[in-house]
């Protein structure tokens, strides 16, 4: 079996994460902050003390001490009055004015001060909840007015996709009215999300539209929450997998059961853990196995006496059972361990090694970070190290979150910080105690007068 080491690129550079949106900073000069351009010009002008990111349209900003909402040309929606606040969602929000709780409408007005209750929460579709000792009342935040449920509560459920489940005996969903739009039949039941809930009657769980109709039918006694269309049910003690109608993706024969991954489904079925195909068919784990793993990016671990190597699809070892520590597959790499350190296997049994390597992630987007000496660094998906490992700290989730919104990203060398973000073909970086960024040849792109530069993200 070949193994090589990886080598360290000469040029520090990103590729492939290019975004056709329209993308902006949180940039700090002096001590205000605003939003540059990738070119580093003021898109918003740095006035402010702090801002977050847009939401949509708008931002929350703060000045002298309050906060107010934004626009994109970081004019004043909402002034700057408030303690705190929130964006407003149905056209209305939470905000703190001189120290009680309010709600404002979408121009930064107060449409409901509260002077009644201990306390009030639950904001969602226009309708607020008051807290009292002993009980609890659903106010109509756009006329101020209490609205009478069916029976007095001590706890209410927030508003979503216009109706609240409520409880009388038995559970139901009102309206804004306080009425009954889907009558009080079930023994429990879930918040609407896009139209849809889960409720349980005669003790099985299925699910309703928002007129009460059944979408699937009250059969299963348990319904997970859905990913990508299916999600795993229990019926008669047994576990499948369902679509979003209800029908069996995979029937109900299983002790334990997990979604989807590879076009594999990890299943135990009479003691015997294996693997469920797209055919529904329920395949083994090989008989020489101690145990076996679920499926990660077309392969999964297996446990042969006391060493671990990975298989494909068709159950085929693929990675000769070897390593006494492994992790799932990430991305185009197995992760294992070889003497003291982590190193990487490719599917053709190379094994790839850097010196002192405590820890490698997984691959998100081109970019896999890793940890050695306690430094971190990343490398791409031939092997080779692209970023030595000369930063002190990473989150790597940051890369996920980069290369799904097709972000821009930080670099603070002269401290040697973690790398926040990676970038479209260029690094911002610190020099001399400022913020700018150069491309991969070293040209300024963004001039080095920053006191502080955040992620990028769209605009």
């Amino acid at each position: 079996m070949k193994v090589r080491s990886l080598l360290i690129a000469l040029a520090i550079t990103f590729s492939g994460f290019v975004s056709a949106q329209s993308i902006a900073a949180i940039a700090k000069k002096g001590n205000k902050v605003g939003f540059i351009d990738k070119s580093g010009n003021w898109l918003i002008e740095a006035k402010f003390d702090i801002v977050q990111t847009f939401k949509g349209d708008y931002a929350l900003a703060k000045v002298n001490g309050k906060w107010g909402t934004i626009d994109k040309k970081g004019t004043w929606v909402i002034p700057a009055k408030f303690e705190r606040l929130s964006i407003p969602e149905d056209g209305y929000a939470m905000a703190m004015l001189d120290g009680l709780w309010v709600v404002i409408n979408d121009r930064g007005e107060t449409v409901y001060k509260n002077t009644e209750y201990k306390k009030i929460a639950k904001l969602g579709n226009g309708m607020l909840v008051g807290y009292m000792k002993k009980t609890s009342d659903y106010i109509d935040v756009s006329t101020g007015e209490k609205v009478a449920t069916p029976i007095e509560s001590k706890s209410l459920n927030q508003f979503s996709d216009g109706l609240a489940r409520f409880k009388e005996n038995k559970w139901g969903y009102i309206d804004k009215t306080g009425s009954y739009k889907i009558k009080s039949q079930f023994d429990d039941a879930k918040d609407f999300k896009d139209g849809k809930a889960l409720v349980k009657s005669a003790g099985k769980w299925g699910q309703i539209d928002l007129n009460g109709a059944w979408i699937i039918p009250a059969e299963f006694d348990k319904i997970q929450g859905y990913r990508k269309g299916q999600a795993i049910a229990k019926q008669n003690g047994k576990t499948g997998i369902i679509d979003e109608k209800g029908n069996w993706v995979v029937k109900p024969q299983y002790e334990k059961l997990r979604l989807f991954n590879s076009g594999m489904a990890f299943a135990t079925k009479g003691g015997v853990k294996g693997y469920v195909n797209k055919a529904g068919e329920f395949k083994p784990g090989p008989a020489s196995a101690a145990a076996i793993y679920p499926f990660s990016d077309g392969y999964a671990m297996i446990k042969v006496a006391d060493k671990i190597g990975y298989m494909n699809t068709k159950l085929e070892i693929v990675i000769e059972p070897k390593y006494t520590k492994a992790l799932d597959w990430g991305g185009v790499f197995g992760r294992v361990m070889i003497g003291e350190n982590w190193a990487l296997v490719n599917e053709a049994g190379e094994e790839f090694e850097i010196l002192n390597v405590q820890k490698f992630y997984k691959f998100h987007g081109d970019l896999m970070a890793f940890k050695s000496n306690n430094k971190y660094g990343y490398i791409d998906k031939t092997g080779k190290v692209i970023i030595r490992p000369i930063y002190t700290s990473v989150e790597d989730e940051y890369l996920y979150n980069v290369t799904s919104r097709g972000g821009l990203g930080i670099f603070n060398k002269s401290l040697y910080q973690a790398p926040n973000r990676d970038v479209n073909g260029f690094i911002l970086s610190n020099r001399n105690g400022k913020y700018g960024a150069v491309d991969k040849t070293g040209k300024e792109v963004i001039p080095f007068q920053f006191d502080d530069i955040k992620a990028f993200y769209p605009f």
